[in-house]
């Protein structure tokens, strides 16, 4: 079994966040997004310790237990976001995985070091929860689309590979 074998629901959504009051914003606004799209389950760190250990425990694991995407706060305590970023990126195993760097800053350094880094996107944390809910549904739905393509989707790549008839 690979990757791509697994549903969408054997692979979990993965969020590093400090803050207990963000993890239940969040934690509400999935479960809006939900109301719209299917979903796996979310699994939160609240350190990049946290987030290192379950990594390791994941590749050791048959059949395998992929993530879906990884949401990554840059301000954490320990091991910073930016830190836990360039290591993943860099470890072979992982190097695939999605990663959507959320944080509260704005500062030009940060943003740039984290797209340098890898960082597969970058959102300044929303305020209000709407702008939250929004941003979770656009990120993820891309998600969906691809593991549970529509009908018309399916009928489209059919098409395009058939032959014409000379």
């Amino acid at each position: 079994m690979t990757i791509d074998d697994l549903t969408i629901h054997e692979r979990p959504i993965l969020w590093v966040e400090d803050s207990s009051t963000y993890r239940m914003i969040i934690d509400a606004a999935l479960d809006e997004v939900r109301d719209r799209i299917d979903l796996p389950r979310l699994i939160f760190f609240e350190s990049g310790e946290g987030l290192v250990n379950w990594l390791r425990w994941a590749e050791i694991q048959t059949p395998p237990v992929a993530p879906l995407i990884l949401f990554l706060d840059l301000r954490l305590p320990g091991e910073d976001g930016l830190s836990l970023l360039k290591n993943i990126k860099a470890a072979g195993a992982w190097r695939w995985l999605p990663i959507v760097v959320v944080s509260t800053s704005q500062a030009p350094d940060d943003v740039g070091q984290a797209w340098a880094s890898g960082a597969d996107n970058y959102f300044v944390k929303p305020v209000e929860f709407d702008d939250l809910v929004e941003l979770l549904h656009d990120e993820l739905s891309q998600f969906q689309r691809s593991l549970f393509p529509s009908a018309e989707q399916v009928y489209s790549r059919r098409r395009r590979g058939k032959k014409k008839a000379p």
